[in-house]
């Protein structure tokens, strides 16, 4: 498990990389003027933050923000026992199952097939950024172009899975409750 000073070196040296292929020459990071690190700095603070940790404290405020409750536990009932990350509630009823992913493309394919296994309820897939993952929306487009028209001929049943990226659902809590079909506060 890297530390939080490990996550934010290998993010440093993204940007900087990024930099250097803009530029065309090595880039010092010391060497950069403040302002110009300090636009860097929300990123590097995002990045330097375990995944897991900081999106479950999305979901929380998110479901505070929009009236609903969220539980960081998974969901019994699961045909091969997935472990979900969590699960969305409107007073008693549970109203979605959530898995939250930011490692790599393949472990987000795989919570995508334990989402689709849940025999209930809506899904709701949100991809983090991470050091691994550093475009989620490029993520999502694949995942919903690509992967659900695949996965979905294998289910018999109608899917109501929503894929949707942390920043977007920090930025529009609205989309959720559109996706939700709900009207909440």
């Amino acid at each position: 498990m890297k530390t939080r000073d490990e996550r934010r070196q290998e993010a440093q040296s993204t940007v900087l990389a990024l930099l250097e292929e803009l530029l065309h020459q090595k880039v010092d990071w010391d060497k950069l003027p403040a302002d110009l690190r300090a636009k860097f700095e929300p990123y590097l603070e995002e990045m330097s933050a375990k995944p897991e940790v900081r999106m479950r404290k999305t979901m929380d405020s998110l479901a505070a923000s929009l009236g609903l409750k969220w539980r960081a536990d998974s969901p019994s009932g699961h045909p091969y026992q997935a472990r979900l990350d969590g699960q969305l509630f409107d007073g008693r009823e549970r109203i979605a199952v959530v898995e939250l992913e930011a490692r790599n493309p393949k472990q987000i394919r795989g919570g995508l097939l334990d989402l689709l296994t849940y025999p209930k309820c809506r899904k709701l897939l949100v991809i983090g950024a991470s050091v691994v993952v550093t475009d989620p929306v490029e993520v999502k487009r694949q995942i919903k172009e690509q992967v659900i028209p695949v996965l979905s001929q294998s289910f018999a049943r109608s899917q109501e899975i929503g894929v949707f990226t942390e920043r977007e659902l920090k930025e529009a809590p609205g989309i959720l409750s559109e996706f939700l079909g709900r009207s909440v506060a």
